[in-house]
């Protein structure tokens, strides 16, 4: 199981820090290949498309704060409560204290998905904060 977890966060570690290198990379591409007359149309459009993309980027913030995250939640919840459920049943049978031990690991993990559901305001605020640092500072300063 640990070497699974690992393995899923090495996984998550590189996509986090290749996806935006290679987009980058694909940008500095593509205005190379387009030349600089058509990378000035690019910008002059984007220019004008701003407010809406920063307005549809905002949506999109929200629904994962409010929906997207609860969501998740519930599932990690439900999936916790099944297997609760079951070590309820063995430690009834069994003694044994790795179950007594995983049972209130899973209770105390089960906690704290409850706790982050209240934190729903602080990950708005952080996704908020995110565009703000990455992407609406860099458009104003270019």
């Amino acid at each position: 199981m640990k070497s699974h977890h690992k393995r899923s966060l090495f996984k998550r570690l590189v996509l986090a820090v290749i996806i935006p290198i290679g987009l980058f990379l694909l940008s500095l591409f593509f205005i190379q290949f387009l030349g600089k007359n058509t990378s000035h149309t690019i910008i002059e459009t984007l220019d004008k498309l701003w407010l809406p993309i920063s307005i549809i980027r905002l949506i999109v913030y929200i629904f994962i704060t409010y929906f997207i995250v609860p969501l998740w939640i519930t599932k990690k919840q439900t999936y916790i409560n099944t297997i609760l459920t079951q070590l309820n049943t063995q430690m009834d049978s069994c003694t044994e204290e790795s179950l007594q031990l995983e049972y209130q690991q899973l209770h105390l993990k089960q906690q704290r998905y409850e706790q982050l559901l209240s934190y729903k305001y602080w990950i708005f605020i952080f996704l908020i904060l995110f565009d703000v640092l990455t992407i609406q500072i860099p458009f104003i300063l270019h």
